[in-house]
C-alpha cells in the first residue's frame, strides 16, 4: 500500500463521514461463531468508490435500496489489507480515532488466532471490544448546544497544511456541500450573492478542529424527531473560503465540479473603485449579472438531490 500523506488524509476524512469500521460476530453452520472485521464506505457516486477500489484495493458493488433513492455504491476492505489501511490513516483521524483504536485491537487479535482453539478469555475480549464500539457510537461525543457555543470562540491563527486540506476534502466529499445563496432586497435592483461551504455532523469532535484550522462558524440544530440525534453545521463564508478553496479543489473528487463553479463565481467579483455610473461599467456589469445567473443555476443543478 504505497499512498501519499495527502491520499491517506483524504481517505481518513472521507471515512470519517461516509465510512464504517465494522467488527462483528455471527453464527456459521460450518464453523460455529465467526469473528469478522472490515472497513466499508458508501456513496451514490461511483467515481469515488471506484477510486477507493483502484487506489487501496478491496471490492465494490451496487447496494439494493428504496426505488425512491439513487442506488449507493458499497466498498469493502478486509483481512490484513484492512489492518494496514487502518494503521496508516489512524494518525489523521479525528472523530473515529478512538473507535479505530478499538477496531485495531479486535482485528489484531483475530488475525493470528484464526486456526487456534478459542479460549473463553479470547471470546470475552472480543465481545467486550464489540460492546465498546457500540457504546462509543451510541453514547459518546454527541453534539450539545453548550459545546457548540464554546467552539464559536475558537479562532484560526495560521494557514492549514496540505495534509489538513486533503483531510477536509475527504470530509467535504462525504459530508459537505458548497452553496451559493442569492438574496433579493427590495431596495436594491440586483441580487446579492454569498458562497458558503457547509459540513454537518452529530459528532462534537469535528467542530473545534474545523474552527481551529479553517475558521468559520457553527450552528447547533436540535432534532425534531426522537429517533434522530442533535447535530451541528459548520460553515465558512466567501471571504474565509477564498483563502483555501484553490488548494481544496485539488483534492476533491465528488464535489470538484461544484467547487470549480464557486471558484468561477469568485471571478465575477468586481474590484472597488472606478466610475460605476459610466455606460461602460453598466454594460460590463450586465454581462457579470448574466454570468452570475448562469453559475447560480449550474450550482443549483449540481446540488440537486443525489448530486451535491
Amino acid at each position: 500500500m504505497n499512498l501519499t500523506q495527502q491520499q491517506l488524509a483524504y481517505i481518513a476524512g472521507f471515512l470519517e463521514g461516509d465510512g464504517s469500521f465494522q467488527i462483528m460476530r455471527y453464527n456459521s453452520k460450518q464453523s460455529g461463531h465467526v469473528y469478522e472485521y472490515r472497513i466499508s464506505a458508501y456513496n451514490t457516486k461511483e467515481e469515488v468508490i471506484k477510486w477507493f477500489s483502484d487506489t487501496i484495493g478491496g471490492y465494490y458493488s451496487h447496494v439494493k435500496s428504496s426505488p425512491r433513492w439513487k442506488k449507493p455504491f458499497h466498498w469493502n476492505l478486509k483481512n490484513q489489507e484492512a489492518i494496514q489501511l487502518a494503521e496508516a490513516i489512524h494518525p489523521y483521524l479525528i472523530s473515529k480515532k478512538e473507535e479505530v483504536s478499538i477496531w485495531l485491537e479486535y482485528a489484531r487479535d483475530v488475525i493470528p488466532n484464526r486456526t487456534n482453539k478459542r479460549t473463553q478469555e479470547t471470546i470475552d475480549l472480543r465481545m467486550s471490544l464489540i460492546e465498546k464500539i457500540r457504546d462509543l457510537r451510541t453514547n459518546k461525543n454527541r453534539v450539545i448546544k453548550e459545546d457548540v457555543i464554546s467552539y464559536c470562540s475558537i479562532h484560526n491563527n495560521y494557514y492549514p497544511t496540505q495534509i489538513e486540506i486533503a483531510f477536509l476534502a475527504g470530509l467535504v466529499d462525504a459530508e459537505g456541500c458548497f452553496r451559493l445563496h442569492r438574496l433579493i432586497k427590495k431596495n436594491r435592483p440586483n441580487p446579492t450573492y454569498a458562497s458558503v461551504l457547509e459540513i454537518g455532523n452529530t459528532n462534537t469532535l469535528f467542530f473545534p478542529w474545523l474552527m481551529q484550522k479553517f475558521g468559520g462558524n457553527i450552528t447547533f440544530i436540535k432534532s425534531k424527531e426522537s429517533n434522530k440525534k442533535d447535530h451541528a453545521v459548520w460553515y465558512v463564508m466567501a471571504s474565509q473560503l477564498r483563502l483555501f478553496i484553490h488548494d481544496l479543489v485539488k483534492y476533491l473528487i465528488i464535489k470538484k465540479p461544484v467547487c470549480n463553479q464557486i471558484i468561477e463565481f469568485e471571478t465575477t467579483t468586481l474590484p472597488n473603485g472606478g466610475d460605476r455610473h459610466s455606460q461602460k461599467f453598466k454594460d460590463s456589469y450586465k454581462e457579470v449579472l448574466v454570468k452570475r445567473d448562469i453559475i447560480f443555476a449550474q450550482i443549483q443543478s449540481l446540488n440537486a438531490k443525489g448530486h451535491h
